[in-house]
C-alpha cells in the first residue's frame, strides 16, 4: 500500500501484556492503553513533510523503518497482513524515538 499526498503508513506496535509482574486480560489492556502508541514508518506519500512545520533534520530522519510516537485516535486503521497498520497525515507524528525506545 502506498499512501497518497501528505499521508504516511505506519505499523503500531502491539498492545503489551504485561505491567511489571502482573498479566493484563484484553479488556483491561484495551481500556489501559496510552493516549501516545509507538509504531515504525512503512512508507510515506510523496507530499509528505512539504508543508508540515518539521525541520529539515527531522524531515531527513522519518524515513521508512523510522521509530515514532502517535497519537493514539490519529488516522484510519487498517489491517495488513494480520498487522495493525495506520494511515495518517504527516502532522500526527508527534515524536521520533531514539534507537532502543
Amino acid at each position: 500500500m502506498k499512501p497518497v499526498e501528505f499521508k504516511i503508513l505506519v505499523k503500531m506496535d502491539r498492545a503489551e501484556h504485561q505491567v511489571g509482574n502482573i498479566f493484563l486480560p484484553d479488556q483491561t489492556r484495551e481500556r489501559h492503553q496510552y493516549a501516545i502508541q509507538k509504531g515504525t514508518v512503512v512508507a510515506l506519500g510523496g507530499g509528505a513533510f512539504t508543508e508540515s512545520g518539521f525541520t529539515q533534520e527531522e524531515i531527513e530522519q522519518i524515513q521508512p523503518g523510522c521509530r515514532v510516537m502517535v497519537n493514539k485516535y490519529a488516522g484510519a486503521e487498517l489491517t495488513i497482513d494480520r498487522e495493525m497498520h495506520r494511515v495518517m497525515n504527516d502532522k500526527d507524528i508527534i515524536g521520533i524515538l531514539e534507537e532502543g525506545e
